[in-house]
């Protein structure tokens, strides 16, 4: 098959704004990735499908390293539609827009020993078995992109680590990704009174998302101030800026996790900004509740580099033997 050049257009192409509607079925989302799978060369589809068990299932990293699995930049447009469409089933329709743009933000690079990075050095993996009711999972991932799910009995059981970062935050033409994360966060930050800002605010700025890439990581210690303690329009954004990293994924990931967020008693829910609030030089923020965390650090690059990540603690790349 011709290998498609990397220009910004084959990006457009899997990611325009035509992608279909998100909110699907789990029949729909199943029957999307194995007609794109199935559309695939023979060798094509040994580069993006793994048995369920498969051991690199358990992994997952946003550095500029080698990938094996399926390049996004060797799919012909065909594929790419159903790519596309596949995708339209898992995630949502502002998802796959922060997507696109995160792709067209980070550049070409050659970082080394046949590792480049850029719009078209994206990789795909389906982890399914031959029996379409068996447990199955997805991974698309690359530099500043890792989003995973796994669907066990037809319910997406995890959707972390899903992660989205940018590398400069802003391109040429003024197009910044993640800036309505900060921005919301920036403006609940300034919205708390002296005395609950003074606690919500840390000068240390942590250097990287402090939940790392592990598998079996641990929860940070609670920072900042809780919800409890915040006024309802403080309260009304703490939960806007969670969505902004839950409702990446389609409504029957983001619609369970805010009946359980409404559930949840809001002393158990905490932020913390960490640096100026006027965001000169390195930031963060930290949103945390019972067994999750979301991360924000602009901090590398003389605060030209953001990441982001949504995780877990129970449930990623579940079932997984012995735990």
């Amino acid at each position: 098959m011709m290998r498609l050049p990397i220009l910004l257009p084959t990006v457009l192409i899997l990611f325009g704004a035509s992608s279909p509607a998100s909110g699907c079925q789990q029949d729909d989302r199943h029957a999307a990735a194995t007609a794109f799978l199935e559309l695939l060369e023979d060798d094509e589809r040994a580069s993006s499908l793994r048995g369920f068990d498969h051991s690199s299932r358990h992994g997952w990293s946003f550095f500029p390293v080698r990938r094996e699995a399926l390049r996004i930049g060797d799919l012909d447009k065909e594929e790419r539609a159903a790519l596309e469409a596949f995708l339209g089933t898992a995630l949502s329709p502002a998802g796959i827009a922060k997507l696109r743009d995160v792709l067209v933000v980070e550049a070409v690079s050659d970082r080394g020993g046949g590792v480049v990075t850029g719009p078209e050095e994206y990789h795909v993996t389906f982890f399914m078995n031959e029996d379409p009711d068996a447990p199955w999972a997805w991974r698309l991932e690359g530099h500043h992109v890792a989003l995973n799910q796994t669907i066990v009995d037809g319910r997406v059981i995890s959707s972390t680590p899903s992660f989205l970062g940018s590398a400069p935050i802003r391109d040429r033409n003024g197009l910044e990704p993640l800036r309505r994360e900060i921005d919301i966060a920036q403006a609940l930050t300034r919205s708390l009174d002296d005395e609950l800002r003074a606690r919500a605010v840390h000068d240390k700025v942590p250097r990287e998302i402090v939940t790392g890439m592990k598998v079996d990581w641990a929860m940070p210690d609670a920072a900042g101030i809780t919800m409890a303690s915040m006024p309802e329009s403080s309260r009304k954004m703490l939960r806007d800026l969670a969505e902004q990293h839950v409702a990446i994924h389609a409504d029957d990931v983001s619609r369970p996790f805010f009946e359980r967020w409404d559930a949840t008693d809001p002393a158990g829910i905490s932020f913390a900004w960490f640096g100026s609030v006027e965001k000169d030089g390195a930031h963060a923020y930290r949103l945390q509740g019972p067994g999750w965390v979301m991360e924000y650090v602009n901090f590398q690059g003389g605060a030209n580099h953001v990441h982001t990540v949504w995780r877990n603690r129970e449930g990623e790349f579940l079932p997984i033997a012995g735990r």
